[in-house]
């Protein structure tokens, strides 16, 4: 991977490469629990469920029907012993996130924070969030092409590292420099590199010219370009930037900046 400005950059030119879920160093939970809730409407082969995930700071639970995404993602105070009931009917205490603020999975949870991956990825990298118990909007959300890794800040904060993934405004491929000083300048970067971005999208394209040649069982050369050459019009999607981020939790604010490594 190039550097510039002692940033490593991962250009992705396409809006639909493989998404990585973002795993993470969690806390282990006190304890998990399962409920089943019969056989699924959607795939005879699977069975409806809530899943219950303890922890000191609260309870997350999934109300799973087998849909995309969970059909309810809520979090509970621990309650006088700790282990709220397991049980699709919702609590009176119960914190339930409004699928227009989120939608997705339980993914981990660290000390007072619990993270949700979204349902599926999106500019070749997955969204997350992390909410905390009795509040509506996530304390921060971003999207990753990799692992998000946890530490410990100073003073007790919780930082966040990883890949930050998102869409600039135009395609380094067709506009050039400007659009790579416009985006360096939004992502808070020293500078793109041009002939690296369109190395990005050049690639991408022989990775699917590829992958359709071998499906039609014409792995040849002649393919491979007669493919590319159907995908001109891909220079014109919008560039995306990963950038490595330092993110710095406080319980009322959020520091986030680009890192060198």
């Amino acid at each position: 991977m190039k550097q510039h400005a002692r940033l490593a950059l991962v250009i992705i030119a396409l809006l639909n490469l493989a998404a990585v879920a973002p795993p993470a160093n969690y806390d282990r939970p006190l304890e998990f629990r399962r409920v089943d809730l019969g056989p699924s409407a959607s795939s005879s082969e699977a069975r409806n469920e809530v899943r219950c995930h303890y922890y000191a700071a609260f309870m997350v639970k999934e109300i799973d029907l087998r849909e995309k995404g969970a059909a309810q993602l809520s979090l509970l105070p621990p309650g006088v012993d700790g282990r709220p009931d397991c049980q699709r009917a919702n609590a009176a205490s119960e914190q339930v996130i409004p699928p227009n603020t989120w939608e997705g999975y339980f993914a981990g949870a660290r000390r007072d924070l619990a993270v949700f991956g979204a349902s599926d990825g999106v500019d070749g990298g997955m969204g997350f969030a992390l909410f905390r118990l009795g509040g509506a909007a996530p304390v921060y959300a971003s999207a990753a092409n990799a692992a998000v890794r946890f530490e410990t800040g100073a003073a007790g904060s919780v930082v966040l590292r990883f890949d930050r993934v998102r869409r600039g405004a135009c395609s380094v491929a067709i506009d050039g420099k400007p659009c790579a000083t416009s985006i360096a300048r939004a992502e808070g970067i020293a500078n793109l590199d041009v002939a690296m971005c369109r190395a990005g999208y050049a690639a991408v394209k022989r990775y699917y010219a590829t992958e359709a040649c071998n499906n039609a069982r014409r792995a040849d050369p002649a393919c491979i370009a007669e493919k590319i050459k159907a995908m001109s019009t891909w220079d014109q999607a919008p560039s995306v930037v990963a950038v490595p981020v330092r993110v710095e939790l406080w319980p009322t604010t959020v520091v986030e900046r680009p890192v060198a490594d």
